[in-house]
């Protein structure tokens, strides 16, 4: 039998899309090859700064140097779409533009949340992220993350610092790569990938010499994003434009 989306959703934890071909999409693509291609940002008070090992993050945020980052989700439906699959209304918090060089993954094997000594790490309920990364000129087709299906609904609660093997990975966590399927994720023309943040996920070393780039959107639950988020002027900037399309969508 095959599943629908919400379904796949539920039970895999992640979702493949592809965005229609549409001004936004070429403007998005645009934008994050020459910004993969160039030192320099190339706009006034826009620049790079590294976060973590063999990567770059655009400052001092991704939404103003193409509003088309934005445009994009009211074009594909977005917000339509994760209402459906997540089951409840969600909203942006945060977009980044990422590219990395050469080398090991920066971020290996791990949840964005997760149980740990009483206490919880990162937003609960769990984040819901959508990352795109455009193919490269003279890119190969190397994948770039990697993705254990359905591990989002084996989230183990009582867990000690001591049996963690990494941040975000515990001992429990490397026993169940014996029962889900791991997918890889590369990069594309159009095709995206929406996963909750409390599954299993890595950043894979790059060979390809080219590097790569990507762009990644989060979405949390409305009172998350007062409680984490709205101090920050650049997040409730982002938020009011996002909330004000979705409002005209309607």
């Amino acid at each position: 039998m095959k599943l629908n989306d919400i379904q796949t959703y539920y039970k895999e934890g992640l979702l493949r899309k592809n965005f229609k071909d549409t001004k936004s999409l070429k403007s998005l693509k645009n934008s994050l090859i020459n910004l993969h291609l160039s030192d320099s940002p190339g706009k006034e008070n826009f620049f790079w700064e590294s976060k973590y090992k063999n990567t770059l993050d655009l400052r001092p945020n991704a939404f103003e140097f193409d509003l088309s980052a934005i445009d994009i989700l009211f074009d594909n439906d977005i917000p339509d779409l994760l209402s459906k699959i997540v089951g409840e209304d969600i909203t942006l918090s945060h977009i980044q533009i990422r590219k990395s060089s050469a080398g090991p993954g920066y971020m290996p094997w791990h949840r964005d949340m997760y149980f740990i000594d009483d206490r919880i790490v990162g937003a609960c309920p769990p984040a819901h992220k959508i990352i795109f990364y455009p193919k490269i000129p003279e890119s190969t087709d190397e994948p770039k993350l990697s993705l254990l299906k359905g591990s989002h609904n084996c989230l183990f609660q009582k867990q000690r610092s001591s049996e963690f093997l990494l941040p975000g990975c515990s001992v429990y966590d490397r026993e169940i790569f014996h029962l889900f399927h791991v997918e890889n994720y590369s990069p594309s023309e159009n095709e995206f990938i929406i996963f909750n943040t409390s599954m299993l996920h890595n950043t894979l070393p790059t060979t390809d010499p080219v590097g790569s780039i990507r762009i990644i959107y989060s979405f949390v639950k409305k009172f998350q994003f007062e409680n984490m988020f709205s101090h920050k002027e650049g997040h409730t900037m982002l938020n009011e434009l996002y909330e004000k399309g979705k409002s005209q969508k309607q």
